[in-house]
């Protein structure tokens, strides 16, 4: 939701400073996991590892890649 919002106001905010800095904001949201999920399987171990196995990276669309 965060990356349909950024990119929309992006486009109809007519501003050249939100259409420059929406890929980065955008970037930072499909990057953000990667750097989450050590820290995630560290703190909670194997009920992690199970969750991960159980539920989508982003909503289903894009699978988990191992």
């Amino acid at each position: 939701a965060d990356i349909l919002l950024t990119a929309g106001v992006a486009l109809f905010s007519a501003s050249i400073q939100a259409t420059l800095i929406a890929p980065a904001i955008i970037l930072w949201f499909l990057l953000a996991p990667f750097v989450e999920e050590p820290y995630l399987r560290k703190r909670f171990g194997r009920t992690y590892e199970e969750y991960m196995k159980k539920v989508p990276r982003f909503m289903g669309w894009i699978r988990k890649i191992r």
